[in-house]
């Protein structure tokens, strides 16, 4: 896990510390720190205003009226974070958890149900790229973008429904990129290589250069790289080592064309792609807890059991100042593509062998999700120089996503399909989403401190859902086909009080909200009385904050707290081997997030977040009560989190700056999204899986039957380190993340869908990456 911190430095004979977050943390700089005197006083380190587009115009970040946190891209480069699991441990109030690389679900203020889908919404720049249709597999497919050509990460918690729109319930993630500069030739080059403790070898290259093409007019920005995480998960039964090594690569070209002084246009094009050869699980018994083989192993019968992705991003912005406000047009097209292969022999083969008469065979599961999105948004800013400010844009997005799946028989010895009996089940998804909006907010300054702001989005979507399905344990063929529309409004009201230029109190009133959608139902779970359609889920968020800097800067604290209260909360419901979508009633969230930063002396910084989150179900799911019982905690969030960093840095010589940190994280225990119960309502006496645990037949402390395992995922710390040396344009850093080494669970799944009621079937969970030591060298030109 990766740390926070402020490293300072020196501009002009003041120092200054290089990146602020709203939450009160700062980022480290490459540059040298000094000590300058003035009139023979020792001048202490400041921290540096840090700017923010959370509310879609720049503004200095402890100005917003609601948290927000950023990331530099000195600080992802210094503590080598290159996923999401690395930086966004560095942020008060965001969990996440992971069924394999590339597969990440990330939760904002412990809203979250489970499988559903997305509760936070991923934007690079002005393009959004979370779909917002329902059955578009977003709720574990977040993108996690390498930082090669990154500004900064923005983390905006809270629900953001009224200026981006739908399923921003949770609040967005945005990359901030890097924009061509048409008057200066630079770039960085780095190559790094890393290895994880009893595992695989990895490394990174990675470049960026920005090339002036015409002064005052015309710059182009390139970059590329190329990464191995290193592979760590070993498989006996197959006899295969570091299964789950993973390879990302991509590149992006931007160019920005200055027309003239009033008139800018960026056009950016963005490819990642994604390769992960093997889960990250590790085979565990679910009446111990501990490994059921014995170290980070695990026993399938598919050799490649493989998860890949590929985002392509393109995106057109042109922005037209009026000199009375501005007019901002963006327009882009993204596609996403994700396929994996996963070995699902433990749920099927003992049932098919003894059903069909053969042995030796396993089952895999394959699938393929294509998803196209095209947006179109218009907006108009005003000039920020008078009491009222105000801002009103119109929002277009056309989602279009293809869902593939089947399950197939294969034989264990020649990993060849066996297309004697036909595929257990095979078929697919098309959905069409619209979503036509207006938005607007003002900001009314009444005195010089204090101003009242006032958002509003009216969203009008319709959707289009054609589904198919058959197989052997499907029952008769089904083709349907369904049409749905719907509106909402969200709003926001942002009271704020500045004490003066660097404090503030405000308060904070919004509300957001994820189109209802289309489920599409087999013939047994339409007899059980499931809804072939859900409702949308709303969200209204109430919160208090302070934020200051203290000490002529040198001290920063951001805290809030909120209460959130969520209606109509969107699950998924497992029956067999199917899922539904359906309403699991109403929801809460409350908590409390505060972060810090000191810089006491020049060189030396210090940073501390933490988190208190409580989340509840407050009423029984309607689609099942006999699974969803109010009074249990929403899966996958903890009570407590938080990140405690360090950092220093020191001239060695003149020419010489030498730099060390490190960082802790850690997490209290918190449910699984497993929660496993025998269900009455199943004939066939199969038990169902679900993401919240009946508290009747669960032990309230464990989550499980007596003589189980706990079903909820343990608390764990880990330690990062980082020290290493610069002089001019080149710098050598080594580090180490996971330092204890701790083999911690992030999610548990079921691998016996037909064991579930008994809980005598193996379980997997998925392990935070093992102790891994790097080395990595930079040059700057």
């Amino acid at each position: 896990m990766s740390h926070f911190s402020i490293r300072t430095k020196v501009t002009g004979g003041a120092c200054c510390a290089a990146i602020l977050s709203a939450a009160g943390l700062a980022s480290a700089d490459p540059a040298s720190t000094t000590t300058s005197t003035t009139a023979g006083a020792t001048q202490q380190s400041t921290l540096e205003e840090v700017v923010v587009t959370a509310r879609k115009r720049e503004e200095k970040l402890l100005d917003v009226p609601s948290p927000v946190s950023a990331i530099s891209a000195d600080q992802l480069q210094v503590t080598q974070a290159v996923r999401l699991e690395d930086y966004l441990t560095q942020v008060p109030g965001v969990s996440f958890d992971d069924q394999r690389a590339g597969q990440t679900k990330v939760t904002f203020r412990g809203i979250n149900a489970g499988d559903s889908d997305a509760t936070v919404v991923t934007y690079v720049d002005n393009v959004p790229l979370t779909p917002s249709a329902p059955n578009a597999n977003s709720g574990y497919v977040t993108p996690s973008f390498d930082p090669s050509d990154l500004a900064q990460i923005e983390a905006d918690r809270g629900p953001q429904g009224t200026l981006y729109g739908a399923n921003a319930i949770g609040g967005v993630l945005k990359y901030v990129t890097v924009k061509p500069d048409p008057n200066n030739f630079s770039g960085r080059f780095e190559v790094s290589g890393e290895s994880a403790e009893n595992g695989g070898l990895g490394g990174t290259v990675r470049g960026a250069v920005n090339l002036p093409l015409i002064s005052d007019t015309l710059g182009l920005r390139v970059s590329g790289f190329t990464r191995k995480d290193p592979g760590y998960i070993d498989d006996p039964l197959l006899g295969q080592k570091d299964i789950n090594s993973t390879r990302t690569y991509g590149g992006r070209a931007a160019l920005r064309w200055i027309v003239n002084s009033d008139i800018t246009v960026d056009l950016s094009s963005m490819v990642q792609l994604m390769r992960n050869e093997g889960n990250d699980n590790v085979d565990i018994n679910p009446l111990t807890g501990q490994s059921e083989y014995g170290g980070l192993t695990q026993e399938r019968s598919l050799r490649n059991q493989f998860f890949s992705s590929r985002y392509a991003i393109y995106n057109a912005d042109v922005q037209w100042d009026l000199h009375w406000a501005t007019l901002m047009s963006s327009t882009s097209f993204s596609a996403l593509t994700n396929g994996a292969d996963n070995d699902i022999s433990p749920s099927y083969t003992p049932l098919l062998e003894g059903a069909l008469g053969v042995t030796g065979i396993g089952v895999d599961n394959p699938l393929e999700v294509h998803g196209k999105q095209v947006t179109e948004e218009l907006r108009l800013t005003s000039s920020g120089k008078d009491k009222l400010e105000w801002q009103v844009g119109t929002f277009f997005t056309h989602d279009q996503t293809k869902y593939d799946q089947s399950a197939n028989i294969f034989e264990v010895d020649t990993q060849q399909y066996n297309d004697s009996f036909g595929p257990i089940f095979q078929g697919y998804l098309r959905n069409s989403y619209l979503e036509r909006s207006g938005f607007g907010n003002i900001d009314y300054h009444f005195t010089d401190q204090f101003d009242l702001g006032l958002g509003a989005r009216y969203s009008a979507d319709s959707q289009k859902l054609d589904s198919f399905f058959q197989g052997l344990i499907f029952g008769p063929t089904a083709d349907v086909q369904d049409l749905d529309s719907e509106h909402a409004l969200t709003w926001s009201v942002d009271p704020r009080f500045k004490i003066n230029e660097d404090e503030m109190v405000y308060a904070r009133v919004a509300t957001g909200y994820r189109p209802g959608g289309i489920t599409f139902l087999i013939p047994s779970a339409a007899a059980a009385g499931l809804s072939p359609t859900f409702k949308p889920d709303h969200l209204t968020n109430y919160e208090v904050g302070w934020k200051s800097s203290l000490f002529d800067r040198r001290f920063t604290v951001d805290v809030s707290v909120y209460y959130i209260r969520w209606t109509d909360v969107q699950e998924n419901i497992t029956l067999g081997s199917f899922t539904f979508g359906a309403n699991a009633g109403l929801a809460h969230s409350q908590g409390v997030e505060t972060a810090f930063t000191w810089a006491p002396v020049t060189g030396l910084s210090l940073t501390a977040n933490v988190t208190y989150n409580d989340n509840r179900l407050d009423q029984d799911n309607q689609a099942n009560p006999d699974l969803s019982q109010a009074g249990n905690r929403l899966p996958d969030t903890p009570k407590f989190n938080g990140n405690l960093g360090a950092d220093y840095k020191w001239s060695v010589t003149p020419q010489i700056n030498a730099f060390a940190g490190g960082s802790l994280f850690f997490t209290t225990a918190r449910p699984s999204g497993l929660s496993l119960a025998y269900n009455p309502n199943n004939a066939s006496g199969v038990g169902a899986m679900n993401n919240f645990g009946p508290a009747q037949l669960y032990n309230p402390t464990t989550g499980a039957p007596a003589g189980v395992a706990n079903t909820a995922l343990p608390g764990y710390t880990t330690i990062d380190l980082h020290a290493g040396v610069e002089r001019g344009l080149w710098s050598v850093e080594a580090f180490v993340k996971n330092l204890t080494d701790r083999h911690a669970f992030t999610e548990y799944s079921g691998l016996n869908n037909a064991s579930y009621s008994n809980f005598s079937s193996i379980w997997t969970a998925t392990v935070l990456p093992p102790r891994i030591v790097g080395l990595s060298l930079v040059r700057k030109f």
